[in-house]
């Protein structure tokens, strides 16, 4: 959740970057992760499911078509038949009606989900530019020996805030056949 910051605002210029950026989220997602670590544990279940969510929904897509019963079908079809996709008798005159819906309310933002990306290949470009790095998921990486010593250097192994945010990595520490002394690491917000 560390990479959940801002949502991208206003209109975006010819390269695609907005020129506003509102806080809002990241401050709620911070608030829920200090109440998650505070709480006990059902709760802090519950919170890491509902930040878990952020993610995903911000990348649905619009619901544009809804459905309905109705107790008279044929009224309604005859009455809004262009936004009439399908309809299905249940019981006499009644039925199911799947229409296109006139307003489609859509919240969720692509640009949101492009920030939160952006983070996170900002933040793994520095780490990695810093360090070996044997193989990366999107909340940890694998490394050598050397560079998980570079990470504890610059304070990313360990628990530690850094600028109100978890920096930690979490060593989980394995030998393979290719990297003799491998450090796997987690990151610190879950």
């Amino acid at each position: 959740m560390r990479f959940v910051q801002y949502i991208p605002t206003g209109i975006p210029n010819e390269d695609g970057e907005f020129p506003g950026r509102n806080y809002t989220v990241g401050k709620v997602i911070q608030q829920l992760y200090d109440i998650r670590k505070a709480s006990n544990p059902k709760l802090a279940m519950t919170l890491k499911l509902l930040m878990n969510s952020t993610w995903g929904y911000s990348i649905k897509k619009p619901q544009e078509m809804k459905s309905k019963h109705y107790e008279k079908v044929d009224n309604f079809v005859e009455r809004f038949s262009p936004f009439v996709l399908k309809y299905e008798f249940t019981q006499g005159q009644s039925g199911l009606v799947t229409t296109l819906k006139p307003i489609v309310e859509h919240w969720s933002y692509p640009q949101f989900a492009k920030a939160v990306l952006d983070n996170y290949n900002k933040f793994f470009s520095e780490v990695k530019s810093k360090v070996k790095v044997y193989y990366e998921n999107i909340d940890a990486l694998m490394t050598n020996e050397e560079g998980y010593n570079k990470l504890i250097e610059m304070g990313m192994v360990g628990k530690r805030w850094v600028n109100s945010n978890w920096t930690k990595f979490s060593p989980k520490f394995m030998s393979s056949p290719s990297v003799s002394t491998g450090a796997y690491l987690k990151t610190g917000q879950k």
